[in-house]
């Protein structure tokens, strides 16, 4: 059952609170957009604005997730750039193997089909090692590696 964070950090003054919200929230969506950049490059430029606003929507969905359930006082939350750089190569190989039809539904569908299966995958194989306790050899394995 999901609990609601009841306790945690609190500046003295609010304004401190908003002046950090702020700049942090400019900081994301400037990731962001660098991010949806990245994975929607060359002739699949086309469909920045629909990276850009999937990449807003995870980062608030992850976020918000993390900030209510959460029983730690503060929170450092971002994305991961490295799993970008590869998507990044795979719109390119997407882009040049579909040719023309990149710029259509399909390789939208096909960027974003690669996504979520890389994204179901890496949560299964996260959820597999805690659950038979493998972080050990999590251990052993370069943090890009894993990424990759």
């Amino acid at each position: 059952m999901i609990t609601l964070q009841t306790n945690g950090y609190r500046t003295r003054n609010p304004l401190s609170d908003i002046a950090i919200g702020a700049v942090d929230g400019l900081d994301v969506a400037l990731l962001c957009y660098a991010l949806a950049t990245i994975m929607f490059s060359q002739i699949l430029a086309v469909f920045i604005p629909i990276g850009l606003t999937i990449t807003l929507m995870g980062w608030a969905i992850l976020t918000l997730t993390v900030i209510l359930t959460s029983p730690l006082k503060v929170h450092l939350i971002t994305l991961d750039e490295q799993a970008v750089a590869i998507f990044g190569t795979i719109g390119i190989l997407v882009a040049g193997n579909l040719g023309p039809l990149a710029t259509t539904g399909t390789g939208l569908t096909t960027m974003l089909c690669v996504v979520s299966l890389t994204t179901m995958l890496v949560a299964l194989s996260m959820y597999l090692t805690a659950r038979f306790g493998l972080s050990r050899f999590l251990e052993l394995i370069p943090y890009p590696v894993v990424c990759g």
